[in-house]
């Protein structure tokens, strides 16, 4: 049996449902990192080993420490093949010499950062043996990173088509708890600076000058709003208007696309994030920020409505979409249609596999 060893945040989806996919399709897999705190313990049940690493000793020895643990992991677990998501965790794989090495760039691995963070992000992609991107726009950004680095193979997170389908959205309002007639608009990412809530709730404001039943539901990932989202919220004087769902379960998540009549990601800087791609997948129209990934996956006016992530076109779309029942419909089929023909999770699982026994057959 072929042995993967899997390393990133051991309790994000992103990372978690990668490992459970190759589980099942016949590796052993054994998964290590670092746990985020900001998300709830994953279940990973058939996989052959989950290793947390502690974080531990100040930041300029902590990585170095984290990657002599995994390099002594992985001489005990003897794996065929490393897989690091992200280029931090990719740096300790590395810089302990493990080999063949996969490392998955992620959009703030690249697009966001400084320094250290620089420094060991062209360590990690040049010392893999591949490197996997999910935008041509992300290759392009790490290449210049590190221009010695492998060229980038595109591969997208993918999306279960099956279980972010369309649906009935009256059934699914009841389900999540909204009310089951007024216009929502649903923002999809976080709360930090770096996703623009400012600029969304100052345009769901302007919005509700020509919807005023309008309501706005923040899905993020965590449990608490930052105390100056509240704040804003207030001086907007948008309070009965503003649901916050904060961590959805899993399970619950095409409900609450579907339950959406927009849905919005407008961050400043991206790479292709798996929220757009399951709320078109449902066929729930999406306003997203103007960005290189966006202009290179989606077609503006058919796939999605592309703006600056500024608050007056942000409102502009969203009034745009209320508005014409037609323009939600063409861009909740067309986005739908791109998911099935482009970005299945069975599709890109496949690409995966094919790069991973090509590196194995390698030796």
């Amino acid at each position: 049996m072929k042995r993967l060893l899997m390393v990133g945040w051991i309790n994000s989806p992103l990372v978690t449902e990668w490992a459970q996919e190759f589980q099942a399709r016949g590796y052993e897999v054994h998964l290590a990192g670092e746990a985020d705190p900001s998300l709830p313990p994953a279940e990973l049940p058939g996989l052959a080993g989950v290793h947390a690493m502690e974080a531990l000793g100040p930041p300029g020895t902590r990585g170095r420490r984290m990657s002599a643990e995994l390099g002594e992991l992985a001489e005990a677990i003897a794996p065929d093949l490393i897989h690091a998501h992200s280029l931090a965790f990719g740096w300790m794989a590395a810089k302990a010499g493990i080999r063949p090495l996969v490392v998955s760039a992620w959009g703030s691995d690249v697009f966001r950062v400084r320094a250290t963070a620089k420094r060991r992000g062209r360590i990690a992609l040049e010392g893999a043996d591949v490197v996997l991107a999910d935008s041509e726009a992300l290759a392009q950004a790490a290449a210049m990173l590190a221009p010695d680095a492998p060229t980038a193979r595109i591969v997208n997170w993918g999306v279960d088509e099956e279980r972010f389908a369309p649906g009935d959205r009256a059934a699914s309002r009841a389900l999540v708890g909204l009310p089951p007639a007024c216009p929502v608009v649903m923002g999809v990412r976080g709360l930090d600076s770096h996703f623009n809530p400012a600029a969304l709730l100052r345009g769901f404001a302007l919005l509700r000058d020509e919807v005023p039943d309008a309501r706005l539901v923040l899905k993020h990932p965590h449990d608490e709003v930052p105390p100056e989202i509240g704040a804003a919220i207030e001086k907007l004087a948008i309070e009965d208007s503003v649901t916050v769902a904060g961590r959805v379960p899993p399970a619950e998540l095409p409900d609450w696309y579907r339950a959406a009549d927009v849905c919005v990601s407008i961050p400043s800087t991206d790479s292709s994030p798996r929220s757009v791609w399951e709320a078109l997948a449902t066929e729930t129209p999406v306003v997203a920020s103007d960005l290189p990934w966006a202009r290179e996956w989606l077609t503006d006016g058919r796939d999605a409505l592309l703006v600056p992530a500024r608050p007056e076109p942000v409102a502009d779309a969203l009034a745009s979409i209320l508005g014409q029942p037609e323009l939600a419909a063409r861009l909740g089929s067309c986005g739908r249609a791109l998911v099935t023909e482009r970005a299945t999770h069975a599709a890109e699982m496949a690409k995966v596999s094919e790069i991973y026994e090509t590196l194995l057959a390698a030796g």
